[in-house]
């Protein structure tokens, strides 16, 4: 007679299932990846066929589908419109596979508030919708293009440098800035 032993619950059920992060975790995670920019590590935390929304008319809004569209559709762009963007959470609350976050959001010319909700599927975001106080994040791109207005005439009696370029020469075409 072998003698029996008791096993815990966690090395019999689901004995396939693979281990995966709390939902609260796996979106701190995205936070982390995102604030390092690490856009592969980031990407590894969402499906395939994430979909993320944000609302209003600004370049970033649009439902896109997908990390890579993502990446190039909202992250390329922010640090363009808002340097030194953050966001640092306020409250984080945890609803079956739903994930809200209050954050704060500061950026050059922004300092407001703003809503992400998570839907976590198998362990990964499935779906990201931002509801954000887009009004405080136009007025924060248009004082930034402002200045950089201001300060084309100084600007183009300088020699350009690549390694410390003007704020106006980062802008791309689709703000719709002349250089």
């Amino acid at each position: 007679m072998v003698p029996s032993m008791p096993l815990p619950a966690c090395a019999t059920a689901g004995h396939h299932e693979t281990h995966q992060m709390p939902p609260k975790e796996v979106v701190a995670a995205a936070y982390a990846t995102f604030a390092g920019g690490d856009t592969e590590a980031w990407a590894k935390l969402h499906t395939e066929g994430l979909t993320f929304t944000t609302f209003g008319q600004l370049p970033q809004s649009a439902v896109f589908v997908g990390t890579d569209a993502v990446i190039e559709g909202v992250f390329a762009k922010t640090p363009v419109l808002w340097p030194r963007f953050t966001l640092t959470p306020i409250d984080i609350d945890v609803v079956g596979n739903m994930v809200y976050v209050h954050n704060k959001m500061t950026g050059e010319g922004l300092d407001s508030e703003t809503m992400h909700m998570f839907q976590l599927s198998n362990g990964k975001i499935s779906s990201f919708t931002a509801f954000k106080d887009t009004d405080s994040m136009r007025h924060g791109k248009k004082a930034r293009q402002r200045r950089c207005v201001e300060n084309r005439f100084r600007i183009s009696r300088r020699r350009w440098r690549l390694d410390n370029p003007p704020c106006c020469y980062s802008f791309p075409s689709w703000l719709g800035q002349e250089r």
